[in-house]
């Protein structure tokens, strides 16, 4: 659950920034890659938060590299999806920047 709110938490703030094009960017414990604007942004231990983006839209996918399960949320609709993933491995990168990307293997919440 901890999880669940702290995406729906970047989610909002990313929605907030929805102008800004990130690209593709990883959030870590050891601060943020490749985006200026959050450069003081960090994760808990061990989770990774994958964001890609363009000019309009976002798909953010985050996970516990000890965890079983991956979440993910776009911009183009309001469901927070999960699959599973496995244990030991960190969260994928966002395959598109909107709702797309979760139109297989993943079950919203």
């Amino acid at each position: 659950m901890k999880k669940v709110i702290y995406l729906a938490l970047i989610v909002g703030f990313l929605v907030s920034f929805s102008a800004v094009s990130f690209a593709a960017t990883t959030f870590d414990a050891a601060g943020s890659h490749g985006a200026g604007i959050m450069a003081d942004f960090k994760t808990s231990k061990d989770v990774q938060i994958h964001v890609s983006s363009n000019a309009t839209t976002y798909a953010a996918v985050s996970g516990h590299h000890n965890g079983d399960k991956s979440y993910g949320a776009a911009s183009s609709d309001s469901v927070i999806y999960w699959q599973v993933k496995a244990e030991g491995t960190d969260p994928g990168d966002p395959g598109a920047s909107d709702s797309s990307m979760f139109s297989s293997g993943w079950t919203g919440l």
